[in-house]
C-alpha cells in the first residue's frame, strides 16, 4: 500500500507530482525527473482535453524548445576582439572612449583638494556635546539629555574626516 495520498487533479491542486529523495539524486538526474514529472506524468482536468492529444503535446513541446532556443541565442553571441599583444601595443583608444592619458590627467586634476576639504579641516579638534532629545509625548515634559566629546581629525593629507565620538 503506498503512503501517497489518493490524486485527482481536478480536486486536488497541492497533490504531489513526483516523489524522490534529493539526497541520492545528481543533478542530471533531478532534471530528467523534473522534466518527466512536467511533460509525462501530468494530468490536467478533463476541461483540457487537448493536453491529452499527442499532437498537441508535440506541438507544445516545441513551441516550449523554440522559445527557449530564442531566449539562449543572445548569451552565445561573442563579439570580435583583438588580439592582446594589439591592443597593449596601440596608444590609441578604441572607438567612442576616451584617450587613457587624458582620462588619467582628468583624474588628477579633479582628485586636487580645494576649498570644500578646507570647510571640513576648520571643524578639526576637540569639541564637546549636549543633545537634547524628547522621548515623551507630553509636549510639557522635560526633554532627556546626552553629554559627550568628540574628537575630529583630518587623515590621508586632508582627503578624509576622521570624528571619534565618546558619551
Amino acid at each position: 500500500m503506498s503512503d501517497r495520498p489518493a490524486c485527482d487533479p481536478g480536486t486536488n491542486f497541492n497533490c504531489p507530482i513526483f516523489w524522490f529523495h534529493l539526497a541520492n539524486a545528481t543533478r542530471k538526474a533531478l532534471v530528467a525527473r523534473i522534466f518527466a514529472a512536467l511533460f509525462l506524468t501530468c494530468r490536467l482536468p478533463v476541461t483540457a482535453g487537448n493536453w491529452q492529444n499527442p499532437a498537441m503535446k508535440t506541438f507544445t513541446l516545441l513551441i516550449t524548445i523554440l522559445f527557449a532556443a530564442l531566449i539562449a541565442t543572445p548569451s552565445f553571441a561573442q563579439s570580435p576582439a583583438e588580439s592582446p599583444a594589439a591592443a597593449i601595443g596601440s596608444a590609441a583608444a578604441p572607438a567612442g572612449q576616451p584617450n587613457p592619458q587624458e582620462m588619467m590627467k582628468q583624474m588628477m586634476e579633479m582628485s586636487k583638494l580645494n576649498e570644500n576639504h578646507k570647510l571640513l579641516a576648520d571643524m578639526n579638534g576637540n569639541w564637546t556635546y549636549t543633545i537634547k532629545f524628547w522621548m515623551n509625548p507630553d509636549p510639557n515634559a522635560p526633554p532627556q539629555q546626552s553629554k559627550g566629546t568628540a574628537t575630529r581629525k583630518s587623515m590621508m593629507g586632508g582627503r578624509y574626516v576622521v570624528m571619534d565620538v565618546t558619551g
